[in-house]
């Protein structure tokens, strides 16, 4: 079973916070196009990049994950 990446979770933090995607990127510390790869669950994705993400949205990790 594979785990997947809780994008929703992020679109409401977004949302919820009113931020745009660019705004997001810089408060997480990551750039647009890794933002793409993470809403994407692209396979070649830093896992740093999530780490970076959890932080600002003041999450542990394993939040950002669904089973």
């Amino acid at each position: 079973m594979d785990s997947r990446i809780n994008t929703d979770l992020i679109h409401e933090y977004m949302t919820k916070n009113g931020l745009c995607k660019k705004t997001f990127c810089k408060r997480c510390g990551i750039s647009i196009s890794t933002y793409d790869k993470v809403i994407k669950q692209q396979e070649n994705l830093n896992i740093i990049a999530l780490f970076k993400i959890a932080r600002a949205m003041n999450l542990y990790i394993k939040d950002l994950f669904v089973e």
